[in-house]
């Protein structure tokens, strides 16, 4: 593993914050601390930090730094997210602002296009002055599913793209999968990168919505028509997807692993910072998921690929100690052991 020594990482995590319909908040009682979030990277997370993010507790024997473990969440389980910020903080970048000794997003632009009625009063404002919106955790289970589904895409790349017809099959059948390419604006990228490509345009023309408008003439837009749009779109991104992915063959699965890398990388921004002779690595550090990005592709160019434990129901991603490690621990491995013989007496009864 290579060591990193870096200029400018630190990392905020809260403690006693609130949540709002998947909005996390913090307010004056909140707790945040900065951190190092370079240290997990080259050093294992100890045990106990583990299993009190993935609620269990099993033995890891192997080695799991921090975008191992991001991998490991269940993008399912609300419960360990929460205790993922706790203990990493949030995936964006929020900051102390000096002058009002208060927490709060550094950019201009705001952090959610649209917050939950029940934060805001009908001019849009905060009801509570005092809570600052910092994150979103569907945007945080949409980073989990998508960055399982690149590691996927990876493993299959170095494996010499065996098990990509059903891996790709499986892809074209995830509408909500190929929604989260888009809005990450992977089909623009593909479109700017592979000539003789269909329209890149998803959204319905003109005619479409006055003919919908027609035929709908009281309609509510967000109740009526807007499902009607979406449908539409879905639909056209799915051709498209279908489309790209003939035409391209394994170099779809390719420009997928391009496009999000260099989305992620693109919010570290890494150079290199010479002082007194010595040579550190400096970035403009935004974006935690970006971070976990950058070593995840560390790892990858080093012939690194985490590994999922073999055990049933088992989430972790590791790094493994040894050539031949499957399981995560010895409680894994025991467990499948007892599964197989589980299975061999019921076939042997049958």
């Amino acid at each position: 593993m290579l060591k990193l020594d870096f200029i400018g990482g630190s990392w905020l995590r809260i403690k006693n914050f609130d949540v709002y319909n998947n909005i996390v908040c913090i307010s004056e009682k909140s707790v945040i601390e900065e951190y190092d979030p370079i240290y997990y990277y080259n050093n294992p997370i100890p045990p106990d930090i583990i299993n009190e993010i993935l609620g269990d507790s099993v033995n890891t024997q192997q080695y799991i730094f921090i975008h191992n473990l991001f991998l490991s969440l269940d993008y399912k389980n609300t419960e360990q997210l929460l205790r993922w910020i706790e203990r990493f903080g949030t995936l964006n970048r929020f900051a102390k602002d000096d002058s009002e000794d208060d927490y709060i997003s550094p950019s201009t632009e705001p952090l959610f296009d649209e917050l939950p009625e029940n934060l805001i009063n009908e001019d849009g404002e905060l009801l509570n002055p005092s809570l600052k919106p910092v994150s979103s955790l569907i945007e945080f289970k949409e980073e989990i599913s998508i960055m399982k589904f690149i590691v996927n895409a990876v493993n299959i790349i170095k494996n010499k793209y065996q098990g990509i017809e059903a891996f790709t099959n499986d892809y074209l059948s995830n509408v909500e999968l190929i929604e989260t390419l888009y809005y990450y604006g992977f089909f623009d990228f593909l479109y700017e990168k592979v000539p003789n490509l269909p329209s890149a345009s998803f959204s319905p023309d003109v005619s479409t919505y006055d003919k919908i408008q027609t035929e709908l003439p009281n309609a509510n837009y967000v109740k009526d028509i807007e499902p009607i749009f979406n449908a539409f779109r879905r639909c056209k991104l799915r051709n498209f997807a279908k489309i790209a992915s003939k035409q391209l063959g394994n170099q779809f699965l390719d420009q997928i692993v391009e496009c999000f890398f260099s989305i992620k990388l693109s919010a570290i921004s890494p150079e290199i910072k010479i002082n007194n002779g010595k040579i550190s690595f400096n970035f403009s550090n935004n974006s935690l998921i970006g971070l976990i990005y950058f070593f995840l592709s560390l790892d990858i160019a080093g012939d690194i690929i985490p590994r999922k434990c073999s055990a049933k129901g088992c989430n972790r991603h590791f790094i493994p100690t040894r050539e031949d490690a499957i399981y995560c621990s010895d409680t894994c491995k025991n467990r499948a052991k007892q599964q197989r013989h589980r299975d061999k007496k019921k076939r042997t009864i049958r």
